[in-house]
């Protein structure tokens, strides 16, 4: 393999063959399988078979890809069906190019498997290659759940001796399907709030994003978790979910995650005007 121009190429010399479709008797003209093809047939292959029927030094003249129509420079006799071969030449090949299916190499299509091996002995140290996937989306993890693992010794009372486990992983994003946005706002009070849910903000102190399930700080909210369940931006007015008791002029912030499938909901557009996260993986 080399590169050039920040492409990778590979040369390889490879055969071609491929299956007669329809019988042909002293003809130049045959038609070719077009399914059947693997490598590539080029002008000037030698054309040869198994037994007889296709003349010594029989060169392909032209061969139609689409359409499987190949046309040789002899008269050739042979059976429906009957594979020819064509002789080498060398190729140049591309990599990762986007104008061929992922999987073709020099023109054969290879299917794409993964396989997991597992570790049946826990015991004895092993080096395990990782997963290779090329692309940052379009696929998911739901879940991962290994067999039981070796007993380890537990010494809390309740599951003293030893006990055995299992490894596991809750649901697995790509990279772009983990896309997230980190929103924050603040605020400042308008009038005070005394045991009630409903704040109204003051206007002209009102910055950022505030969308319902933000989470709330204030230095006089408590310790509790307090989140937005509606926001009114006429008033402005938010709605927590619990009472608070606040000052008027008092500072309160609101900080948030959107996850991408909810961006043109939250800010209208699918473009948000704000910095990107992932929790994904890009394989």
């Amino acid at each position: 393999m080399f590169s050039l121009r920040n492409n990778f190429y590979s040369v390889k010399t490879l055969n071609a063959e491929g299956e007669t479709n329809g019988s042909v008797t002293g003809s130049t003209s045959l038609n070719i399988s077009v399914f059947t093809v693997k490598g590539f047939i080029r002008q000037g292959a030698v054309v040869t078979t198994i037994g007889s029927g296709i003349p010594a030094n029989t060169t392909v003249v032209s061969f139609n890809e689409l359409t499987g129509a190949l046309i040789v420079s002899n008269p050739v006799t042979v059976a429906n069906n009957t594979i020819l071969n064509f002789s080498s030449f060398p190729q140049l090949w591309r990599h990762y190019s986007s104008q061929v299916k992922r999987g073709s190499y020099y023109g054969i299509d290879n299917s794409s498997s993964i396989t997991f091996v597992f570790n049946p002995n826990p015991t004895n140290s092993k080096t395990f290659k990782t997963i290779g996937y090329e692309g940052s989306n379009g696929w998911q993890v739901d879940s991962i759940k290994s067999d039981q693992t070796g007993e380890i010794f537990q010494t809390n009372a309740i599951a003293g001796g030893f006990q055995t486990s299992q490894d596991s992983a809750a649901f697995i994003k790509s990279y772009h399907e983990g896309e997230y946005v980190l929103t924050e706002a603040s605020a400042t009070v308008l009038q005070d709030v005394t045991d009630s849910a409903v704040v109204q903000l003051n206007p002209s102190g009102l910055s950022g994003y505030i969308f319902i399930g933000n989470t709330v700080f204030s230095e006089e909210i408590d310790s509790s978790l307090r989140t937005v369940v509606s926001f009114n931006g006429a008033g402005p007015t938010v709605t927590l979910s619990q009472p608070v008791t606040l000052t008027a002029g008092s500072s309160i912030l609101f900080n948030g995650e959107v996850p991408k499938v909810d961006y043109n909901s939250v800010f209208g557009s699918v473009l948000p005007p704000v910095d990107k996260y992932y929790t994904g993986f890009n394989l």
